[in-house]
């Protein structure tokens, strides 16, 4: 059963979910959905300093104990579920999204630092304790980033500007098997899309052929 705070979840990274250790899935899922829910503050903000507000309200919320914490809210209440005492690890997502929201022009310091600020928590959600685990996780949530971003770009100068740095970033060809089931499906279906141009990272028929064979056998 899909719970509340997973239907915010994207399609792509529902289906990398599905392959995630019991013990992770949680706090994957409320990373995913914050992910998710930051993002629509800056692509729904008419404003920046709207936008900027909106999300220094989530850092707020990510520093704060549990105990001043507001009830209600589906992805703060499973980021407490999950993370528990260590939701603050969570603050570089929102630090990322601000600069993507407040950048005049989307260099590729911009860029980097963008996708290296969603990628951080994402490598720290699946526990990576092993330094070349760690790194590899870093460096796979960088490209997934990069990926789910030029998806959802509609301007074609920028996306050519963030699959320019993603297909650089091809070039660091880590073995799919020797990561996490969840992330090698991510890094699966990133690189199709950067290939393909920047599509929807569930688009097309061989879509879900890649994520299954990612996650079943590691290729």
């Amino acid at each position: 059963m899909t719970s509340d705070h997973e239907a915010e979840i994207g399609d792509a990274e529902r289906v990398a979910l599905n392959y995630a250790k019991p013990d992770i899935r949680p706090k994957l899922a409320s990373f995913f959905a914050l992910d998710r829910r930051l993002g629509q503050i800056v692509a729904n903000s008419s404003e920046s300093l709207l936008g900027q507000m909106r999300i220094a309200w989530w850092r707020d919320m990510l520093s704060a104990s549990a105990r001043d914490r507001p009830a209600g809210d589906v992805v703060l209440d499973a980021i407490g579920a999950s993370w528990g005492g260590d939701a603050q690890l969570l603050q570089p997502l929102a630090d990322a999204w601000e600069v993507f929201l407040i950048a005049e022009e989307l260099t590729a310091d911009i860029l980097s630092q963008f996708a290296q600020g969603r990628a951080t928590p994402l490598a720290q959600a699946f526990g990576c304790a092993h330094e070349g685990l760690a790194k590899r996780a870093q460096q796979a949530g960088s490209l997934w980033a990069l990926a789910n971003t030029a998806a959802h770009v509609s301007d074609q100068t920028e996306r050519e500007q963030i699959l320019e740095l993603a297909r650089a970033e091809l070039s660091v060809n880590t073995p799919i098997g020797s990561m996490p089931r969840a992330l090698a499906v991510l890094t699966a279906l990133s690189r199709r899309s950067i290939r393909r141009g920047g599509h929807p990272l569930m688009v097309g028929r061989g879509a879900a052929l890649a994520a299954l064979r990612a996650g079943l056998i590691g290729k």
